[in-house]
């Protein structure tokens, strides 16, 4: 688990950076004026999600500890979080 953490963490930081020089090559001389440096008006979409994902995440090692052998551990994550999406979204 710990691999696959890291592994996409090293793509979502490579596909940033990618996307960060493929937008300064495309847009040499952008007009800063016209960005807007703060834009809280969407805020409330997306606190609940963070409020979610900060708490699962660190929760984690504390789900799994009670577990042994912590071989079924995967398949009990899949089906938690499959769920818990089906729950909340329907």
């Amino acid at each position: 688990m710990q691999t696959i953490s890291a592994i996409a963490r090293f793509v979502t930081i490579g596909l940033i950076m990618i996307s960060c020089i493929y937008i300064l090559i495309l847009f040499p001389n952008p007009n800063l004026s016209k960005i807007k440096m703060y834009d809280f008006s969407k805020i409330h979409i997306v606190f609940a999600n963070v409020v979610i994902i900060n708490i699962f995440h660190h929760s984690i090692p504390g789900i799994y500890h009670p577990f042994r052998p912590q071989s079924h551990t995967k398949l009990l994550t899949i089906i938690s979080i499959l769920s818990s999406i089906c729950f909340l979204f329907i």
